[in-house]
């Protein structure tokens, strides 16, 4: 052929992200406006990095580290080390990445973790950090959750975006330009790095600077610095 027809083909224009970065301020705003469960989510991204997939799946108990579960593995007793007190591990398995070795990330929980799945108990039994109770009508178990009390990923960003209207704190900004829940997972890698932690391992990167891997239950882990956000 004296032509290749794969060179006529006309190549899909790919639109870059509009959405702007979610600034300290109004993160705080809508903290305050939160509900409780929003508040957790919140607050558990901005200490982990993770974004609403993740932090929907986090159980306050798992047995042993997998590869389908996010959730805490408490020490029977707690370790004393330079950068604080920690309880356990919470780990967790970010799907976005799960076909590279840095899909498992492996969180010291200190203070501030520990101090949030505390906040969050209520008299509402659930498995789960981030939960509530649907209204009855709305109570048929949705195909992304295994509990009525598990929130889905979608429901966590539209109250998210919900209450940041409602407050107008983004009303300068177009609604395609308004930073969403994803946006903690950026704010709190800026608040890392100018604390001076690499954020990239603890994302779930590849290319992070530092990080630890080992294997756990035939699992590769990547096992982050001890880091906390005050």
């Amino acid at each position: 052929m004296p032509t290749n027809p794969a060179e006529l083909k006309k190549m899909r224009r790919i639109s870059t992200k509009q959405r702007n970065r979610l600034k300290k301020e109004w993160y705080d705003a809508i903290h305050e406006a939160a509900p409780l469960w929003l508040q957790t989510a919140m607050e558990l991204s901005l200490q982990t990095t993770h974004a609403r997939l993740e932090i929907s799946r986090i159980k306050y108990k798992i047995k042993k580290p997998n590869s389908k579960a996010c959730g805490c593995v408490w020490f029977q007793v707690l370790e004393e080390t330079p950068q604080g007190k920690v309880y356990g591990i919470l780990y967790i398995h970010r799907q976005k990445t799960e076909k590279k070795e840095a899909a498992h990330v492996a969180i010291p929980i200190g203070d501030e973790i520990k101090n949030i799945i505390d906040r969050s108990r209520d008299n509402l039994l659930s498995d789960y950090v981030v939960h509530r109770l649907p209204a009855k009508s709305k109570r048929k178990i949705s195909k992304e959750v295994n509990h009525v009390t598990q929130l889905t990923p979608d429901y966590i960003s539209r109250t998210f975006s919900k209450i940041r209207d409602e407050l107008g704190c983004c009303d300068h900004l177009e609604k395609d330009q308004r930073p969403t829940f994803h946006e903690i997972r950026a704010l709190s890698a800026h608040l890392f790095d100018t604390q001076g932690v690499d954020p990239q391992s603890r994302m779930a990167h590849t290319d992070a600077k530092s990080t630890k891997i080992y294997t756990k239950n035939h699992i590769e882990w990547v096992e982050v610095p001890f880091a906390e956000i005050k």
